[in-house]
């Protein structure tokens, strides 16, 4: 018997004790895993895999990169784009179209046996916040903050000079705190900033170097950035770490 036909069966008919005296029954709420995972168990044709990696040529369209919604779809497969990077307002383009197509071309499986919510179902296929926090958008906050405090705070001759300065700061940092440094140095590789016209993101693999980075951030803004700051990136560092932070450590604090 698949997970399907079970889930149905503990669902509609329960399980009883062996004395018959109690029976329980039990529903599958919801899938939750990282991005490929999901994108495999449900069968989606639009994931984050589909993000472009360069200007979409003449005959390769992005299908679109959420399950929910169609952020990123170009044409032809819808009339108009829906840009995935659109923060820049309450009201994206892309909001309005959330659950409004099937991210799937046939039903998924799994959801033949469970209960979904009507319109909504692939609301079942859920998010990990380990992995977009400490594997994604925290590997990309990081390094774009490294990269704008080497580049306004840190003395030195070339952007290598003080990514070194950095790195003598960070395992310094470590050592204090008897902490393994998961990352060995501040650099262009560990950023993947080849060049100013770069886009940084963190090579790392590991979710708890993203904590740890962030608690040393944290600590190397207190001490390199005044209370004046006026400088708007910097000050948005700042701003962003307090809450960043609680979420990462936070996460780490409760036992599953």
């Amino acid at each position: 018997m698949c997970i399907r036909d079970s889930m149905s069966t503990v669902l509609r008919d329960g399980i009883s004790s062996s004395d018959g005296s109690v029976k329980v029954h039990a529903c599958l709420l919801a899938c939750k895993g990282d991005l490929p995972g999901l994108a495999k168990i449900g069968g989606l044709v639009r994931s984050y895999a589909n993000v472009p990696k360069k200007s979409a040529a003449k005959k390769s369209f992005c299908k679109g990169i959420c399950h929910f919604c169609l952020a990123g779809a170009e044409m032809p497969v819808t009339p108009e784009n829906f840009t995935f990077e659109d923060f820049g307002s309450s009201s994206p383009r892309w909001l309005s179209t959330m659950f409004s197509q099937r991210a799937w071309r046939s039903t998924p499986p799994i959801l033949a046996g469970v209960p979904v919510e009507p319109g909504k179902p692939e609301q079942f296929f859920r998010t990990d916040i380990w992995h977009l926090v400490q594997l994604g958008a925290g590997k990309v906050w990081i390094a774009s903050a490294l990269v704008e405090i080497a580049n306004t705070l840190v003395a030195g001759s070339s952007i290598e000079a003080r990514f070194s300065a950095l790195t003598l700061d960070w395992l310094a940092y470590c050592k204090a705190r008897k902490i393994v440094p998961l990352v060995h140095a501040i650099s262009k590789d560990s950023l993947t900033f080849k060049s100013m016209a770069s886009f940084p993101n963190g090579s790392w693999h590991k979710g708890q170097a993203t904590t740890d980075l962030m608690l040393w951030l944290q600590d190397l803004c207190a001490r390199k950035i005044p209370n004046d700051c006026v400088d708007p990136l910097l000050v948005s560092i700042v701003l962003l770490l307090k809450p960043v932070r609680i979420l990462t450590s936070g996460l780490c604090s409760f036992s599953f």
